[in-house]
């Protein structure tokens, strides 16, 4: 996947993927709801110096308990993010239990307007992600 590097820290790496035309955040490590806010501003500034409307959002290797960032997503970030133009959100759970619950936070509980759809495999969300958003033409190529 040829892809560049936007950020890379202790808890996220943040990249374009100009094949796809979307963002991947890998979140990684024991993390908290000041970490995942932090990371959640990183990507909106991806997605406005990038102006992609996809992201993969993979949580595989993430641990930890966020829910007060989950709600503050919900309700402020992910907003954000359609303002700027963001439409479709792969989301890949952790298999750790809170971090799962944190997830759930914020997708039951968005009215963002982005079609947000929660995989536990990378790869049937990578499908999914390459579908979305696309003429239908496109599709059948």
């Amino acid at each position: 996947m040829p892809s560049r590097t936007l950020n890379s820290d202790l808890f996220l790496t943040l990249s374009h993927d100009a094949d796809n035309l979307w963002l991947y955040a890998d979140w990684h490590g024991l993390v908290n709801s000041e970490d995942v806010m932090t990371g959640s501003l990183r990507i909106l500034d991806a997605f406005r110096r990038e102006r992609c409307s996809k992201l993969l959002n993979d949580n595989t290797n993430l641990s930890g308990m966020w829910a007060d960032a989950a709600i503050w997503g919900a309700h402020e970030i992910l907003p954000q993010f359609y303002q700027v133009g963001c439409r479709h959100i792969a989301w890949v759970h952790s298999s750790e239990i809170y971090s799962r619950l944190s997830t759930s936070l914020i997708v039951d509980d968005t009215t963002a307007g982005i079609v947000l759809k929660p995989f536990d495999d990378l790869l049937a969300a990578r499908n999914w992600l390459s579908q979305v958003g696309q003429p239908a033409a496109d599709k059948l190529r």
